[in-house]
């Protein structure tokens, strides 16, 4: 128990720290002139690829170093996906609104319900509201279990193939994972944002 609290803690400073550090993160990618969907399938094809490799590489070890390898992995594929997601952002002419809630929404969505609370869809808009980082910390710790959870090696395989069939699994599911969220992007920053109070009812928003 005090491993996963000790593992718990450190997943959820590195990904609190991820969506600090992206925010200085300045895409290479510029707003199109046409369509940005080709360009959106290339980068996402890219960074499935990149996902995959890592998770499936630092999925490898098992029992102690296995453990101590799960948040480097975690920490390394987030990275991956959230500059994805700065970077189709860039190419719909909407990096610089690219908050902490609107990153953690693209990543974390289906993670927790803490931050599908934060953005609601109306047409062709997207309503957002601002959060203290106080509540971000506290959507990110049922993200950091989440992840935990799913990643910590439960026992040692002496099975020479099991390790290497639940590297390629990881690896699969991170590459799964990465095009969920430049879908989930790509449909939020093809839209109007708009950020309203957070101390008003959706429904005073939109009337």
């Amino acid at each position: 128990m005090e491993n996963y609290n000790s593992l718990l803690s450190e997943v959820s400073d590195r990904i609190l720290s991820l969506l600090s550090g992206l925010n200085s993160y300045r895409s290479p990618y510029a707003k199109t002139i046409g369509e940005p969907s080709d360009f959106i399938q290339s980068l996402t094809q890219r960074a499935s690829i990149q996902t995959a490799l890592a998770s499936a590489a630092l999925s490898l070890p098992t029992g102690g170093i296995g453990a101590v390898t799960v948040a480097p992995e975690i920490f390394l594929v987030l990275r991956i996906q959230g500059k994805l997601v700065k970077d189709i952002a860039a190419l719909y002419g909407k990096e610089s609104q690219v908050t902490s809630e609107l990153m953690a929404y693209c990543l974390f969505k289906d993670k927790t319900s803490f931050f599908r609370n934060l953005l609601k869809e109306v047409g062709a808009r997207i309503l957002v509201r601002p959060a203290t980082w106080k509540l971000l910390s506290q959507g990110i710790l049922g993200v950091a279990k989440a992840l935990s959870s799913s990643k910590m090696p439960k026992v040692k395989k002496k099975n020479f193939w099991l390790p290497i069939l639940g590297s390629a699994v990881s690896g699969g599911l991170s590459y799964s994972e990465t095009r969920k969220i430049a879908s989930r992007a790509q449909s939020v920053f093809s839209k109007e944002i708009i950020s309203v109070p957070s101390d008003e009812p959706w429904a005073e928003e939109i009337a």
